[in-house]
């Protein structure tokens, strides 16, 4: 009877861990300045001046994304929202074109 209170106790743990660090990674801003994956994208416009942006493919572990930078934060945007091809051409024009995750953040043509 102890031990199934144990084994019971264990996996109350474990789920709440669980649950704990899926809605740590699926925030949409992350505090890291340089965000490398993504696990989540979101639709929603962000509402702050873009410093820059990033361009990541999707890869075995993170999503398609256009990570854009704004105070201090990195949000994961979906890459076929038009808001966001619209903002990623926005600044290529104003001479901040979005890196390429996959050259080493080295600029895109």
């Amino acid at each position: 009877m102890a031990s199934t209170l144990v084994l019971l106790h264990l996996f109350s743990l474990f789920c709440v861990g669980t649950l704990l660090m899926h809605c740590t990674l699926h925030a949409q801003a992350v505090d890291d300045k340089e965000a490398t994956c993504c696990k989540k994208t979101s639709v929603a416009r962000i509402q702050t001046e873009i410093t820059k942006c990033v361009i990541h493919p999707k890869t075995d572990n993170c999503v398609a994304a256009v990570i854009f930078f704004s105070n201090g934060k990195s949000y994961c945007s979906g890459p076929h929202a038009k808001w966001v091809r619209n903002t990623v051409n926005e600044l290529k024009k104003k001479g901040t074109p979005c890196l390429d995750w996959r050259k080493n953040f080295t600029l895109m043509d």
